[in-house]
């Protein structure tokens, strides 16, 4: 019987972790660092760290500023963004839409 690569992975994870970085669950996920104003929910998915991230920012939250807290990319975080407000039963959001001018 083969040895399972992905089960040596995330026990070597477990065992080496910091506390400053999210290791996520799926393996085509890379990591990303964790804010230290939400560290003490540490052990929490991606998007519930971000949900209480926004939530500490009291004011409306951009991709880019997440993607700067999270130290992801902009594209994951406008994903993240997409999955808290239309997938995730544990958070409410309130969205606002914004019309830019085409200044072409």
């Amino acid at each position: 019987m083969c040895p399972d690569k992905t089960r040596a992975k995330k026990q070597k994870q477990l065992i080496f972790p910091a506390d400053d970085i999210h290791y996520p669950g799926q393996t085509n996920h890379d990591a990303c660092y964790i804010p230290e104003c939400v560290r003490q929910h540490n052990g929490e998915p991606l998007y519930i760290l971000v949900a209480h991230w926004c939530l500490q920012q009291q004011d409306w939250v951009q991709r880019s500023q997440i993607s700067e807290a999270f130290h992801i990319t902009a594209r994951r975080a406008s994903y993240l963004m997409s999955y808290l407000r239309n997938k995730a039963s544990r958070v409410v959001c309130v969205c606002r839409r914004q019309t830019l001018s085409n200044k072409a």
